[in-house]
């Protein structure tokens, strides 16, 4: 009898092997971080100026992502195109499955999890490209599964490995703060939780371990060439007026079909919360909801956002749902009773939810060409 862990790896297979066979080494800033991987390696050292440009040159170089490109330079070097091609894919495909994998409670328990996943790795695939945000893609993962490690099967198995792979994310990618952020505020969650319970779960010693270790992950940041000043930087990036020539840092214009499949997506994610029988605790909506809400004032959140979702989803389906008839096989009945009530009644409180949800997931974006 096949298994489900022996089908979801051949699922992700096949989606590597896809995604492998269609992947385009199309990127605007991929040849430079190839030639700045090659300048050093070949000198040993980080440029502290800019080195290539005409215009620019002399300039203060600000190098935060040295890591990634000495890396994709060694696999260029090593494989050509191809290896990079294999190791983008790679890397992309294995932070999905692993945050899969984080919220697969019960081995033994509905394969229709994976064609869920799948589902979300359509959206999820458009961003795996030759860029150090793979990197982030991949440390958020482990991130998020070390959390619901902690969370659902109540053990701390894989966190000490949070702070030197916070070294090599500090030194890949400005988004390492995000890591340090859903650590930080998943912990936060988990303690106020704690203390609002009637039990006395607050003195949990492994929640006090995983803070520990919380703050020895904030310590290995400071691990890079600009040492604490680097903290600074993703701050000072996100406030530069660079920033609002690049498309990327947008809210998403759902005037395109792919924005409007996913704020669809969004959606379908809260109505599942909504109906859920045991409703969601302060952990399950703060850090679902907060990534959320990044994706909505800047499109490269996006990936991010999926995948916080897809393992609270699959996370908290077991649970079952508050009316019987949201299944497939009562749509008609469910649309009939509604329409019933309706003529002589107020909706319910569980619409009444969804139509706010959807009003505020709509608010945010504020373009004046918004054609939804």
């Amino acid at each position: 009898m096949i298994t489900l862990f022996e089908t979801k790896k051949v699922a992700f297979i096949l989606a590597f092997v896809a995604h492998a066979v269609f992947f385009v080494l199309m990127d605007p800033d991929y040849y430079l971080h190839l030639m700045t991987g090659k300048y050093i390696v070949e000198h040993y050292s980080l440029p502290t100026v800019d080195v290539f440009s005409y215009t620019m040159i002399g300039q203060p170089w600000y190098l935060h992502e040295w890591l990634f490109e000495v890396l994709v330079y060694c696999v260029y070097i090593l494989a050509g195109e191809t290896g990079v091609v294999l190791w983008m894919s790679g890397l992309g495909v294995l932070a999905f499955y692993i945050t899969f994998n984080a919220g697969i409670l019960d081995e033994n328990r509905n394969y229709r999890a994976i064609l869920f996943a799948l589902l979300l790795f359509v959206f999820y695939e458009a961003f795996i490209k030759p860029r150090p945000q793979i990197i982030t893609f991949l440390c958020y993962a482990i991130f998020l599964f070390v959390i619901f490690d902690f969370k659902y099967r109540n053990t701390l198995r894989f966190s000490i490995a949070l702070p030197p792979l916070m070294v090599v994310w500090v030194n890949s990618h400005g988004a390492y703060i995000l890591g340090i952020a859903v650590l930080c505020l998943f912990i936060v969650c988990e303690y106020l939780s704690r203390l609002m319970s009637n039990e006395n779960k607050w003195r949990d010693k492994k929640l006090h371990r995983l803070t520990i270790i919380a703050v020895i992950t904030v310590l290995a940041s400071s691990i890079n060439p600009y040492f604490i000043k680097h903290w600074m930087f993703p701050f000072t990036l996100m406030n530069s007026q660079a920033m609002s020539y690049i498309v990327e840092w947008h809210s998403p214009k759902y005037a395109d079909l792919f924005d409007r499949a996913y704020l669809l997506l969004i959606a379908l994610f809260i109505i599942h919360y909504i109906y859920l029988k045991k409703r969601p605790d302060l952990t399950e909506l703060v850090i679902p909801g907060s990534v959320m809400i990044l994706s909505f004032f800047a499109a490269r959140h996006i990936p991010l956002a999926i995948l916080t979702m897809l393992p609270f989803a699959l996370a908290t389906s077991g649970r079952g749902y508050e009316i019987k008839n949201i299944l497939p096989a009562s749509v008609e009945y469910l649309f009939k009773d509604r329409y019933r009530l309706s003529r002589s009644h107020d909706i319910g409180r569980k619409e009444y939810l969804i139509n706010g949800a959807l009003l505020f997931i709509y608010l945010p974006d504020g373009s004046e060409n918004n054609d939804f």
